[in-house]
């Protein structure tokens, strides 16, 4: 039994090394909470996704981006206005609702994409305490993408 100890060793010190560099690829170049990843709803006919651009740009200043994508094969997207219908929530409540939407060029129809703004009011959003909430998209209540 004691001759099997230095190899049980060296085989645990392989495996730790493996894990820690494992876990380190993974998460190399990833902003704090993984806030630029991101968030997708697919629900009824439509496919959402937004990103939380400020953790990697600095380019929107005073104020709190989005990245908006939708997609769809089947609805006419034209018919809704993300800045009606978004609104950023926060963990202790606060309400925040956007201040313009800056649709891309060759948005339309069935592929809408465009940068969603909100104020700075103070409140901290780096910390990956808040959700962004669409409501009354093409048939679904409400669509919660959590940071």
């Amino acid at each position: 039994m004691n001759k099997f100890i230095p190899y049980i060793l060296v085989l645990g010190a392989v495996l730790l090394g493996a894990a820690y560099y494992l876990n380190t690829e993974q998460n190399a170049g990833a902003s704090p909470q993984g806030l630029d990843v991101p968030r997708e709803n697919s629900e009824g006919m439509v496919t959402v996704a937004i990103t939380y651009l400020n953790p990697t740009s600095s380019q929107y200043g005073d104020s709190l981006a989005f990245q908006v994508t939708l997609n769809t094969h089947s609805v006419n997207l034209d018919l809704y206005n993300p800045k009606e219908l978004a609104y950023i929530r926060t963990d202790n409540g606060q309400v925040i609702q956007p201040t313009s939407w800056d649709e891309a060029e060759e948005s339309g129809g069935h592929h809408r994409s465009g940068i969603l703004l909100f104020p700075k009011t103070g409140t901290t959003l780096e910390k990956g305490n808040f959700e962004l909430i669409m409501e009354d998209l093409a048939g679904i209540d409400m669509r919660v993408f959590s940071w």
